[in-house]
Parts: C-alpha cells; structure tokens; sequence
C-alpha cells in the first residue's frame, strides 16, 4: 500500500480517499478495484514472500484486509476476494486486462461514479473526479509528464516477438539467418510493475528488415489508462501478432505521449551520424533530439533540447562483461549506460541494459529490459532520458547472436556475437 498509484499518491492515500463501486458482475471497480487488480499480479511475477511487510497475508491480502481497517462493509470485502479470484484466473489465462468494468452497480448504495480512479495530474485527493470509461472508448486523459514528474525509476520491458523468435530459432537449425524483423512493442512500468505506457514501432517492412543500421525509425509511445484492450496487449509479455507489415496494435483512443522519428541514414564513421528527433505526441511540440557521435569502440549519445542546446550525454564504456560475455547472471546480464549533465559534468542518472531470464535469452537474445534510474534528471529531461533507452536498444541490441547456430552446428563454443 505504500507503492505509487498512477498520480504519484501511496496506494493508501488513494483508497483512504476512495470509496469502492461495484460494477453490473458484482466486482469492486474504480482504485480499489485496480489497486487489488496490480496486487495480485505483483504476487503472480514475484517471489513476494521474501519480501519484507509481505510475510503475512500477501500484497492482495492486504489491499482486503485494509478495506476492513477502512470501515467497509462485509460484502465489501467479499467482492473484493471475488476480484482476487477472477483475477488470479484471468492471469493464468495470459490475460493480465482488469476483470472489471467501470460505474458501480445500481441500488448498492455506495460511491457515486464520480468517485471512480482519480487521473495522473488531476485534481487533489477527496475532491470528485470524472468518470472514466472501460469500454467502447478512450479513457480520460491523464498527463504523463505529471506521471514522470513523481517517478525516480521506471522499467522498459521490451516484448518478445513469438513469429520473430519462430523464424530465428529455424534458422539456427538449419544453419542460415531467417531473421524476421517485427516491430518492436515496450511496456514501460514502474519498479512495482505497475503499467505507465506503451511504445509500439510504426516503422515500415522495408525499413526493419532491409535498412540494417541505416533503418529509419518510427515509434509511438502512449498512455496507459484503463483500456482493458490496450492493457492486455502491453502487459502480457509476450508479443503473439503476425502482422509483418505494422505493428499489430490498433493505437485508436489512446492518448499519445511521444512520437520517435530517425530518418533513414547512411552512416559510414563520422559521416552523417544518426539522430532521432521526439516531439510531444498530443501536439506535435518538439521535445529534443538524441544524436550518436563516432567513437571508437564505446557507445555514447548526446541529448539536446528543443532549441538544439546540449544538455546530457549518455555513455556506456565497451569494456563490461555484459558486451562482450553476455548471459543472464552476474554482471554479464548488464550493461551500464551514464547519463550526465552537459553544462556541470556530474552524474545525473543511469540506464542499465539487462537480460530479462535465460529462457528468453536462449530462444531471443535480442529481447531486452531497460532500468532508468532518473535520479537528479530535471523532469523536462526525464521523457528524453526514457527515449534513450528505447534508441539505445534499436541500435545496439535489436539482432540475434549466431550463438545457437555455432552450439547446434559445432562452429564454435557458442559464445560467438
């Protein structure tokens, strides 16, 4: 209850503030509906009995139990154990969409629909909010800079592609590069899993698959509210589209955040080097540009803002163990990435690339998750910052290894890039 809700509020001070709706099934909607939606899939992906205040009862647990602290009545918190139990099912199931829909259920005597999740950035805890709707339209706009404003960290997790990883591991069978290009999809979560946005790669067949390094880029990043459609296909995992051609999500009613667009590029050394420009999405305003200088052997990036002033570089160093001895333990499941201040020099933040698990490192060693640590990173930069980690990835970590193919083929000990 002490993790961050989406408008930067504990959980607790958002249900203090809150009381329950149930919907036409008989769920608990609004905040404690998806306050015990986030908890009991925080216990399905975490070892959360190790974990300290969790011991007893378990994150669900306690979102239960605290509606019996607050007051509530029993068939309150009755409901809330059939949201537990619906949500267990449905997350067995892949689904990880809430079981619940918004505006409470006639004649229960309880909160009125105005009291339904308060937006990121809006008005203070206690007062009314405007409905959201679950279904059959966009959700109420909630402003994801206010987001980013409250967040130190977040996590990109970059979904893993299952007619991508199909192809590659028939290629290393048979001994050739059937590398099949999809568009990249990433969930951006904070560091409690809770879902902030979405990016999905709108580059075009051409480009992904025939552009290499000189590939033009194309990325929208959205918001995430409470559409349980988009949800479900940011928060699964793993990525089951088989559209070649787009990105395999309709971005329809989604409140855009940011927009990625790099041209295509030839760069050969220093000669015409690769920039990315990100503009704010809801209204075309130009954010900055990120720009890989030429080094010789380390990876580094220079960030300026809007007017093309240089605020931050970003390098990581090409002698860590997570380059050129990759696996998913130790320090060879990371590489670090130092964000600094352009005018003063100092540390500012960091991004680490890490491998997600072995399984997904054998079968997709291209598949990656991202941790930005914004530390003292001014929140105009932040969204900059979280545009890095995406560019960072389309540049130096969007290939498969020849590994498998050297292991099955006896070409070498397996460990080749």
């Amino acid at each position: 209850l002490q993790t961050a809700a989406p408008n930067g509020a504990s959980w607790e001070q958002v249900l203090r503030a809150a009381q329950p709706t149930l919907d036409q099934s008989g769920f608990v909607n609004g905040p404690w509906g998806e306050c015990l939606h986030w908890a009991v899939v925080f216990e399905r992906t975490n070892d959360w009995s190790r974990l300290p205040g969790y011991s007893d009862t378990g994150p669900a647990g306690q979102v239960i139990a605290f509606a019996g602290e607050c007051g509530h009545p029993v068939h309150v918190m009755q409901a809330l154990e059939r949201n537990e139990q619906a949500t267990n099912a449905a997350v067995t199931r892949g689904d990880q969409g809430f079981v619940f829909r918004e505006g409470p259920r006639p004649g229960m005597g309880m909160a009125p629909p105005q009291l339904a999740m308060p937006p990121m950035g809006g008005p203070p805890m206690g007062q009314p909010f405007p409905q959201q709707h679950m279904m059959g339209g966009p959700t109420q706009f909630v402003d994801p800079f206010k987001i980013l404003e409250s967040l130190h960290q977040v996590r990109v997790v970059e979904q893993m592609n299952m007619l991508e990883t199909a192809a590659g591991l028939l290629g290393d069978v048979l001994g050739h590069n059937l590398e099949l290009e999809m568009a990249n999809k990433y969930l951006v979560q904070t560091m409690e899993g809770h879902p902030l946005f979405f990016a999905v790669e709108q580059t075009d067949l051409l480009n992904r698959q025939c552009g290499g390094s000189c590939r033009a880029i194309d990325v929208d990043v959205v918001t995430l509210g409470q559409d349980p459609r988009l949800i479900s296909q940011a928060t699964g995992g793993m990525d089951w589209s088989y559209d070649v051609l787009g990105g395999g999500v309709d971005l329809t009613g989604a409140h855009r955040f940011l927009h990625l667009h790099k041209d295509f590029q030839c760069t050969c050394c220093c000669i015409n080097r690769p920039v990315i420009y990100i503009t704010d999405a809801s209204n075309g305003r130009p954010l900055g540009s990120i720009r890989e200088p030429w080094t010789c052997c380390n990876m580094k990036f220079d960030i300026s803002d809007a007017r093309d002033n240089p605020i931050m570089k970003i390098y990581g160093g090409c002698c860590q163990l997570g380059l050129f001895c990759p696996c998913p333990c130790g320090p060879c499941r990371e590489v670090v990435f130092n964000a600094t201040d352009t005018k003063r020099g100092n540390e500012v933040g960091r991004l680490t690339k890490i491998i997600p698990d072995p399984l997904k490192w054998m079968v997709a060693d291209d598949v990656d998750n991202y941790e930005v640590d914004f530390q003292n990173i001014p929140v105009d930069w932040k969204a900059l910052v979280l545009a890095v980690a995406l560019f960072i990835d389309f540049r130096y970590f969007n290939s498969r290894s020849d590994k498998n193919q050297d292991f099955l083929h006896g070409d070498s000990d397996g460990w080749s890039d």
